[in-house]
């Protein structure tokens, strides 16, 4: 049984689908992940509290070794890319810049 040829012309006219592949969570997440397992919940719990499955809990658990991958601390906004600053060439070379210009 094969398949039709409506489906075919379909197919054909459509392209192939695409999957969308793994979704990739965001740092707050993740942190919120980590949060968890340092307060003692299991990586199933964990998940769960960070709106993710079970199974990609477990993952990232066992990915990093059951330790912290991640700074669990708030990013400081004076990380940016010196291609965002006037005058500087896009190298893609992160500097520091003093916390005194953002407040």
């Amino acid at each position: 049984m094969g398949v039709g040829k409506r489906q075919q012309e379909v197919r054909a006219m459509r392209g192939q689908m695409r999957s969308p592949g793994q979704l990739v969570a965001g740092r707050d997440v993740r942190v919120r992940f980590w949060e968890a397992i340092a307060r003692g919940a299991s990586s199933e719990d964990a998940a769960g509290a960070a709106g993710v499955s079970p199974a990609v809990g477990s993952r990232w658990f066992r990915q990093a070794g059951g330790m912290t991958p991640i700074s669990l601390a708030p990013l400081h906004a004076a990380y940016i890319q010196d291609s965002h600053q006037p005058g500087n060439r896009a190298t893609g070379n992160w500097v520091t810049l003093p916390s005194e210009m953002f407040m």
